[in-house]
């Protein structure tokens, strides 16, 4: 029954934070988007005004000099105008309200007149008529154009700023509820991890008073080994799962879809998880699948993954040992090694030079970016690395590390039986 309670409250946290990190995504996509397009009408606004301004500098200026030099700017903002109302209509025209598409047919009817009435002063100019040009600009018909103008322009500015301040405050509204629903999901995980770390006492207990003072001194031993090895697996299974949430996310802009690559990618890590507790339904396995089976959950169309070698099988008794190997392998690249980042590959090679010999050499080569297997590197003896080594003396191998500036390179041997091996 703890057990149950243990995996359901594990199920909850990290259902529970990938839905956090995706509403959150989405809210902050949106307030971006909002930002984008309040930018470009208010930019496209400005641009309207402009350019009737411009054309009517460059009219008052041919109408009182004579010079057709100072219809440049009339030729300009003539030919802005219709082009920035163009681009007005794209942007706001799936999501503008009834008010905002008011304010456009306004701002378009008295931009269109006006200029229709410096065509007419032009026109007037250019036919000798210079008084009557005079005495056209001087009523108030253009003058009420460009005052109704300007409002228009200036009431649509506002709305788009409102419209960008209710998206702010809704962003933030976000914000402020996912704060709560992030510390209850790290008060969830502590409480899985105690009642995790509990069950594991109460069983060392129960088996320490059925024994005698050395079966109880070896009960301890097994409890602190079990102990620590549920640290070190909670931990690894909390980096492992943000840097699959971080990977999944990258380049992604569809919410369903990444949703959909997270959910695949734990499936497959439960998968792998598995084949490290040796539950296989066969006697023996084929190295290229334990292989694959452990890397699945972190292959994604960015990471750069080599697999070569022949077709090797191994016995039931190796499956576990190798897992684990592999898990822990894989788990580091992903937190600290090659797979950390972007640009980093993995190249896992094996082969058998003397089938007789029943030895299988497995090269494990990371290059590019990363710490190189920070967490055990030179000099340093963590749970992994003693993990690995007492892995490999169940194999009969042995194993050589080096940490180099591009990665970590890793040359492995162990026995199999020769039978197992085909060319």
């Amino acid at each position: 029954m703890p057990s149950l309670v243990l995996f359901a409250l594990f199920a909850i946290s990290l259902v529970g934070g990938i839905a956090t990190v995706l509403v959150n995504i989405s809210a902050e996509r949106r307030e971006r988007a909002q930002v984008q397009l309040t930018s470009d009408i208010l930019f496209a606004l400005r641009q309207g005004g402009r350019a009737l301004i411009d054309a009517e500098t460059g009219q008052r200026g041919y109408v009182i000099t004579g010079d057709p030099d100072y219809l440049a700017p009339y030729h300009t903002g003539s030919r802005d105008f219709p082009l920035a109302m163009e681009r007005l209509e794209g942007l706001m025209g799936p999501v503008a309200t009834p008010r905002q598409r008011e304010l456009l047919d306004t701002m378009q009817r008295l931009g269109d007149a006006k200029l229709a009435e410096m065509s007419q002063t032009i026109d007037l100019v250019e036919s000798g008529r210079n008084t009557d040009a005079q005495r056209l600009i001087e009523t108030d018909r253009g003058r009420a154009d460009m005052v109704g103008f300007r409002n228009a322009i200036g009431e649509l500015e506002a709305i788009e700023r409102d419209i960008l301040a209710d998206a702010t405050k809704a962003a933030l509204a976000t914000e402020n509820r996912i704060v709560p629903v992030l510390i209850a999901l790290l008060v969830t995980m502590l409480a899985a991890l105690a009642l995790g770390l509990w069950q594991i006492f109460r069983t060392a207990r129960a088996e320490a008073e059925a024994r005698t003072a050395q079966s109880l001194s070896e009960a301890r031993d097994r409890a602190d080994l079990l102990s620590r090895e549920l640290n070190h697996r909670v931990k690894n299974i909390f980096a492992v799962v943000q840097a699959i949430v971080r990977m999944s996310l990258r380049g992604e802009s569809d919410t369903a879809a990444a949703a959909n690559k997270i959910s695949e990618r734990i499936n497959a890590l439960s998968i792998a998880h598995s084949v490290t507790q040796g539950q296989l339904e066969t006697p023996v396995a084929r190295l290229e699948d334990l292989i694959r089976t452990a890397v699945a959950p972190y292959v994604t169309e960015a990471t750069k993954l080599s697999l070569s070698g022949p077709e090797v099988e191994v016995v039931a008794r190796q499956v576990t040992p190798l897992g684990l190997i592999l898990h822990e392998l894989v788990t580091n690249c992903v937190k600290y090694g090659a797979w950390s980042e972007l640009g980093g590959s993995l190249d896992i090679s094996w082969r058998v030079p003397v089938p007789e010999d029943r030895c299988v050499e497995l090269d494990w080569i990371e290059s590019g970016v990363g710490q190189a297997g920070a967490a055990d590197a030179p000099g340093e003896s963590g749970f992994g690395t003693r993990m690995i080594d007492a892995s490999i003396r169940q194999l009969e191998g042995r194993i050589e590390r080096e940490f180099t500036d591009r990665g970590l390179q890793m040359h492995m041997i162990f026995a199999v039986r020769p039978e197992l091996v085909r060319a």
